[in-house]
């Protein structure tokens, strides 16, 4: 036992270190300006967070209220957890797979007189930790808006479920985290079947979330559907999906049960024994099989590499020799490559869900006005999330990693290579573009006057962001990571740029709408157009300020880099 807090200590300070770099000046102050600035950022990441914590705890808090009167809020605590469980095992398989098979420090780690077992262990700490504080930061809030809701509608607890908070914070990370390590020892060599096939695992990963966000999206809108204050009953499809929760997931049933207040010791020592039981099947299972899935992934990479199918071709010209080297670093790793491509996906899915939330809305298929207003929505969401969180071009130096000392050494121009990142971090957002433009095309039946100017628009946009996004990351690379998730997850600067494209949005939504709210007074079609030209000619100003900057200081920041 005093191996494995050791050994945590050393894994926790390895992980955290980049987090000190960034926020914590050094003693001559000299780089002050620079942590305020990422401090800064970091704020208003909390306070986006916060927001979205907000009204999620709003719903529980008037779900509660409502489940009480049905005489169903036991079922709705079970269900609650059962949500926050469902979320780490969905976003826990990247963090399991990257911080325990494809770290940096696995080399150094198996090189220690530590058992395999104990290096899994430790490993599987710093995730449930990192799980820990996420459960801490949604699931806190929605359990005292939870009872809130229940007391305000006469429902009543017992005074230890108030104490107990804390252990429902605690041990709801742990069984899904459990069940997502005894699967990752068969995954691992699935994975690393696929390791040289990443179209393919990229494709399947992608195919998953998108499923995952779109009954996400159509289930917080049946939700809202009814969060009205005049709904006394819950919907037959929410009462079914809760009752169905508290069903299938027996031990959370049994732990709200004991939390308000039936059979205490009994429901709490079902519960308990189930989550020792996962612990201990984990543990057991990680002697036998971590070494093993390690070996075994190790293997068939070194197999597939010795193929000849795996031979590269030589590339000619240096242009598309510097372009494919950026493709070939960002699909070599997964976790980068689905980061960077998700916005570009998920854009298109949002404009058709939000068709199918509002079928039957004449604002989608109506008059040109209210045309033009739903343009503007879709402008909004595409600046921020296709334009403003492009991890293509946000990440472009950091992911090079330990491979950034190759830069240094190519007889070639820096120039050439920032065009290469930026010609492909362009290839990402055109992409989504596209589709954009498609969705956008079969949701308003063919409204061209407005779902054209908005994909020219787009267009410049996305190239505006990724050069200032590819400025912010060779100002301030993480080259120094240990695993992905440590400079995706863990790393709130890239997300700055976001903002930014949020604010814009915000704008010329509002912009639209006024422009609507006096079409009678204005000649529409000139404020149209000129809206249009006037959000383009914007663009095409950052656009150009962006690049300037750019390249006039490029050579200094990536002088100033050190390896």
């Amino acid at each position: 036992m005093k191996l494995y807090f050791k050994l945590l200590k050393t894994v926790l300070l390895n992980n955290f270190r980049s987090l000190k770099s960034r926020f914590i000046s050094d003693k001559n102050g000299k780089d002050a300006k620079k942590k305020a600035a990422t401090v800064f950022g970091a704020v208003m990441m909390i306070l986006g967070v916060g927001v979205m914590v907000f009204f999620l705890s709003a719903v529980v808090y008037v779900i509660s209220g409502i489940s009480v009167f049905d005489n169903m809020h036991v079922k709705l605590l079970s269900t609650i957890i059962s949500g926050v469980q469902i979320m780490v095992m969905l976003f826990g398989v990247t963090g399991v797979l990257s911080n325990t098979y494809f770290s940096k420090d696995n080399e150094f780690l198996s090189s220690l007189p530590v058992r395999p077992q104990t290096v899994f262990s430790v490993k599987l700490t710093v995730i449930y930790l990192n799980e820990l504080a996420i459960c801490t930061v949604f699931m806190l809030p929605a359990i005292i808006a939870y009872a809130a809701g229940c007391v305000n509608a006469g429902a009543t607890f017992p005074m230890y479920f108030y104490f107990m908070i804390p252990v429902v914070l605690i041990t709801t990370p742990i069984i899904p985290l459990a069940i997502v390590s005894v699967l990752s020892f068969p995954l691992i060599r699935i994975v690393a079947y696929f390791k040289n096939k990443s179209v393919t695992t990229l494709i399947m990963n992608i195919l998953l979330f998108v499923a995952f966000f779109a009954v996400y999206v159509l289930l917080a809108d049946k939700i809202g559907r009814f969060v009205d204050g005049s709904v006394t009953a819950l919907p037959p499809a929410l009462a079914k999906t809760i009752s169905g929760f508290d069903k299938a997931v027996f031990f959370n049933r049994y732990f709200a049960l004991a939390l308000t207040g039936t059979r205490f010791f009994v429901n709490a020592l079902i519960y308990i024994a189930t989550v020792a039981g996962a612990v201990g099947v984990t543990v057991m299972l990680s002697a036998l099989l971590y070494k093993k899935s390690m070996t075994a992934g190790e293997e068939e990479t070194r197999k597939k590499s010795k193929s000849p199918e795996g031979t590269a071709k030589p590339v000619s010209g240096l242009k598309k020799a510097l372009f494919v080297r950026e493709a070939k670093c960002l699909f070599r790793n997964q976790s980068f490559a689905f980061n960077s491509i998700m916005g570009s996906i998920i854009t298109p899915v949002i404009v058709i869900i939000m068709n199918v939330i509002n079928s039957g809305v004449s604002a989608l298929s109506g008059s040109a006005a209210s045309n033009f207003v739903n343009a503007g929505m879709t402008l909004f969401y595409c600046l921020m999330l296709l334009c403003g969180t492009n991890y293509t071009a946000a990440l472009a130096f950091s992911r090079e990693g330990g491979a950034f000392y190759m830069l240094r050494y190519l007889p070639v121009k820096l120039k050439d290579v920032l065009k290469a990142k930026t010609a492909l971090a362009n290839a990402v957002s055109f992409a989504g573009i596209v589709l954009v433009t498609i969705t956008g095309l079969a949701v308003s039946r063919g409204d061209v006057v407005n779902v054209l100017p908005t994909a020219v628009v787009l267009a410049i946009y996305a190239y505006a962001f990724n050069v200032l996004c590819i400025y912010r990351d060779l100002k301030k690379p993480n080259i120094n990571w240990t695993s992905p998730y440590e400079v995706i997850k863990r790393n709130l600067y890239p997300v700055v740029p976001m903002f930014y494209a949020m604010g814009l949005g915000m704008v010329y939504m509002f912009a639209a709408q006024i422009i609507v709210k006096y079409e009678a007074a204005l000649n529409f079609g000139a404020a149209v157009a000129g809206f249009w030209t006037g959000v383009a000619a914007i663009g095409a100003v950052l656009a150009a300020v962006f690049t300037v900057v750019l390249n006039k200081k490029a050579e200094e920041l990536f002088e100033r880099i050190a390896i």
